[in-house]
């Protein structure tokens, strides 16, 4: 582990290496020459652990300082740190396990990102760390191109000697060219999907790797990329090095061409010259031509573009959409004179130069999907919540429609001004964006697709702009956002829609033995009428309160049910068959105190306290939550709200600023940056209300305020989705403010 002026970060890195499980180990330190206390730091914290070897080296940089302590190491495996970065306690154990188990030549472990606020796992690495694999290759798994990190990976050291052997030196990503040649030759190696290094986004930008708006740090790049083409060119097949050209197009450039439309004329020229010099490569590559260019993704083809051809204004106006998460949509002009690139954005089209047949095949090279995170019913239709993903395009209202269908029938079509208001999200990929959507399928058309069916499938598909249309996978949320079957009745038939994954979006019908019409209270008495197929007898509420005629209806007092000693299920007999009644979506919207309908359309009777979410307004600054009385028994006096705000070190107090059994208002967490701007974030907030001494209130939210999620600031800074978590609110608070662009002039 080298180090150089990493004082603030040291003694977590050593200390997350004294935590290993796996206690086998040879720790040497290398300074790098540091200034500041560094050194006397980590004598001080490896003093009494004769495992830890502090070095001291002249100041030379990473790879040096690596290629000392291989020089010094006597172990059978190897493998490095950063010292502003964490190791996990087991993460050395598994890998070493694993290796011992395969045989292999080293072992990969997941990678999570972090920084003083969150921690993520990057979108290459859940792609090559989605599974464990064991004895794998490059042929068999050319995504492990995408990792080239040398930390995250224990090697054996007679491997690392025969084909590895050193760093570069005197240059910033030294470990890409030694990652590249340990996975070229036909070397076996392990995949982990277990978490075995942490890697550190430092605010302070002293990470050598992180300041990319920099000419050296481009130079840097550019030279790496250099030296590993003549390994490929030497030891690559050609396979491997259309699959490596397609990783330096979509992620090894990608960070640079964000500020080439306001960079220097010198990074510019740097810029452009290793641009061409890759678009030129994959030109002429075959394997990349034919197999690899789908993965460059399609906004990052046309900034490669432009900036190999210098035309920086339309790379800055590029990156400005890039930075309010609006990717344009890209697809194929053929009907212009020059068959170039139409970027359809709302309020702009432009025509890029004439590009090759693979640059200009710009259509989303991933599946696209509604994602399905609610179904409910109103008293005309199915409602259906869910977020459209385009990769790789940018998907608004103004442009975007989508259609639900059922063979060749059109259910529904939901474009502008019925599709919701656009919303990007925070933690979105910069690959494409996200559209929530709320389709409205009218019942008598859903009664028509079934008609004479038990189960139909239903389909979609998106119209991105004129003549461009992209199919459409339903899926579910995950989670508490995932939809569950919600059954309502077309006249005497019960309708059930389901989405899964294995089976997308269905429709199922069955004829409904017993139906709830009506729920009222009169005389303080609970009144029910029914509509069955045969005679409803013994309706009952749980196996101790039981419902009397009277009337054309059943009734009870309300006294008896308030009796009850926990919420309990209306079961009926029809016939010989004990059934609890579907209530139809309309009595729900109407039920008396201490009676709920549940997500699967059956009544329960509430006698203790529950509260009901039925409002929430934001303004700039503060969210406030309205809430109204559901069950039977009051609220206790002297119950109180608990906030609690979640970040990835755990849970932290939130401060509650007005509250009352129906009313709870609290000002919006959020992040702040050095300039008092807030950043883009999520936070999430539990709410619950706790009795004096007992247990927490019984917490719900109605319908219609689940139907109406987001809730959007005056301004459109954040955004609030609310959902139930065993008997607590959470709210899943989205910050949306972008930082504001800095002046190239004056670096404000």
């Amino acid at each position: 582990m080298p180090f150089y002026n990493v004082e603030s970060f040291l003694a977590e890195a050593v200390g997350s290496l004294r935590a290993q499980t796996y206690d086998n180990l040879e720790v040497l330190l290398v300074d790098d020459g540091s200034t500041d206390g560094s050194l006397a730091l980590a004598r001080s914290l490896t003093a009494d652990d004769p495992r830890f070897t502090v070095l001291e080296v002249p100041h030379g940089g990473q790879g040096a300082a690596r290629n000392h302590a291989l020089a010094r190491s006597q172990g059978e495996y190897v493998t490095f740190m950063d010292a502003d970065d964490v190791v996990p306690s087991d993460a050395y154990a598994a890998m070493v396990g694993s290796l011992e188990a395969s045989g292999s030549d080293m072992a990969l472990g997941n990678v999570e990102r972090f920084d003083s606020e969150r921690a993520w796992v990057p979108g290459w690495a859940r792609a090559v760390h989605r599974a464990d694999v064991r004895g794998t290759t490059l042929a068999d798994m050319p995504e492990a191109m995408r990792d080239i990190l040398a930390c995250n990976r224990v090697y054996r050291r007679s491997f690392w000697d025969k084909r590895v052997q050193a760093f570069p030196e005197g240059m910033v990503f030294e470990d890409h060219v030694p990652m590249l040649r340990a996975l070229l030759g036909g070397s076996r190696f392990d995949v982990l999907a277990q978490v075995t290094y942490r890697w550190r986004r430092r605010e302070d930008r002293g990470s050598s790797s992180q300041p990319k708006d920099e000419l050296a740090n481009l130079a840097d790049r550019a030279r790496a990329k250099a030296e590993a083409w003549k390994v490929l060119e030497a030891e690559g097949t050609e396979e491997e090095q259309g699959l490596w050209l397609a990783r330096v197009l979509d992620l090894d450039l990608s960070p640079y061409l964000a500020h080439g439309g306001t960079a220097s004329d010198e990074y510019r020229d740097l810029l452009a010259t290793t641009a061409a010099r890759y678009l030129e490569l994959a030109e002429g590559s075959e394997s990349f031509r034919l197999r690899w260019s789908g993965r460059v993704r399609a906004h990052r083809r046309l900034a490669l573009w432009y900036a190999a051809h210098r035309d920086w204004p339309a790379l800055a106006s590029l990156t400005d959409d890039l930075e309010r998460r609006r990717p344009p949509l890209l697809t194929r002009s053929d009907g212009s004179a020059a068959r170039g690139l139409v970027v359809a954005d709302p309020g702009r089209i432009v025509l890029a130069p004439p590009l090759p047949d693979w640059l200009a095949t710009m259509l989303p090279t991933e599946p696209s999907t509604f994602v399905v995170t609610r179904l409910a019913w109103d008293e005309g239709a199915l409602l259906v919540r869910g977020t459209l993903r385009v990769p790789g395009v940018s998907v608004g209202p103004e442009s975007v429609s989508l259609t639900l269908s059922s063979g060749s029938d059109a259910l529904v079509r939901v474009a502008a001004p019925a599709l919701a208001v656009a919303r990007r999200r925070v933690d979105a990929p910069r690959t494409g964006s996200e559209l929530d959507v709320l389709v409205r399928v009218p019942r008598e058309q859903l009664a028509r697709a079934l008609r004479d069916q038990v189960e139909v499938h239903v389909g979609a598909h998106a119209d991105l702009a004129a003549g461009v249309t992209v199919d459409v996978r339903i899926v579910p949320g995950t989670g508490t956002r995932a939809p569950r079957p919600t059954p309502d009745l077309v006249g005497p038939v019960s309708i059930t829609p389901v989405v899964s994954e294995a089976g997308g979006f269905v429709l199922r019908q069955a004829r409904a033995l017993v139906i709830v019409d009506d729920v009222t209270v009169l005389d303080g008495r609970l009144r029910l009428a029914f509509t069955a197929t045969d005679e409803v007898t013994r309706p009952r509420f749980g196996s101790s309160v039981a419902l009397l005629p009277g009337d054309g209806a059943w009734t009870v007092a309300m006294p008896t049910v308030a009796a009850l000693a926990a919420d309990a299920p209306l079961e009926v007999t029809v016939g010989e068959q004990d059934l609890r009644p579907l209530a139809r979506a309309a009595v729900g919207r109407r039920l008396p105190r201490g009676v709920a309908r549940a997500s699967r359309g059956t009544l329960h009777a509430i006698p203790g306290p529950r509260l009901l979410l039925t409002e929430v307004r934001t303004t700039d600054s503060m969210i406030e939550l309205e809430l109204a009385e559901a069950g039977l028994a009051d609220v206790p006096a002297g119950s109180r709200w608990v906030a609690v705000r979640r970040e990835p070190g755990g849970e932290v107090g939130l401060e509650i600023t007005a509250s009352s059994p129906h009313v709870v208002r609290f000002d919006v967490p959020h992040s702040e940056e050095e300039d008092g701007d807030v950043a883009p974030s999520v936070t999430s907030v539990r709410l619950q209300l706790v009795e004096p001494g007992g247990p927490p209130v019984s917490l719900r939210v109605h319908d219609r305020v689940l139907d109406a999620q987001p809730f959007l600031a005056p301004t459109h800074a954040y955004d609030v989705r609310v959902l139930v978590r065993a008997d607590a609110l959470e709210l899943r608070i989205e910050h949306l403010m972008l930082r504001r662009a800095r002046d190239a002039t004056t670096g404000r």
